[in-house]
């Protein structure tokens, strides 16, 4: 099944997806990051919970746990074609 979503892509166009998959990561985990920092800083400050940005960040980092599984399968793809 995997072989067949592949199928149509070069190798080149696998390994730009990889890359743009790992950018798009990146940022997602840098936001979710910077979202819970935020709301540990308005926590001790005000005493007050912000529930918007933990669920923000919970959001980016579930995002990026599936592009990241899609990054996995795609390496996978390109080393399979490798092999070939």
């Amino acid at each position: 099944m995997a072989q067949d979503k592949f199928e149509k892509f070069t190798t080149d166009q696998l390994k730009k997806r990889n890359k743009a998959g790992s950018i798009i990561t990146f940022f997602l985990l840098f936001f979710g990051s910077i979202s819970i920092l935020t709301s540990i800083y308005v926590y001790f400050k005000d005493k007050n919970f912000n529930n918007y940005l933990i669920s923000s960040a919970l959001l980016c980092f579930f995002l990026a746990i599936i592009i990241y599984i899609g990054i996995k399968s795609t390496k996978i793809e390109i080393a399979r074609r490798k092999d070939i």
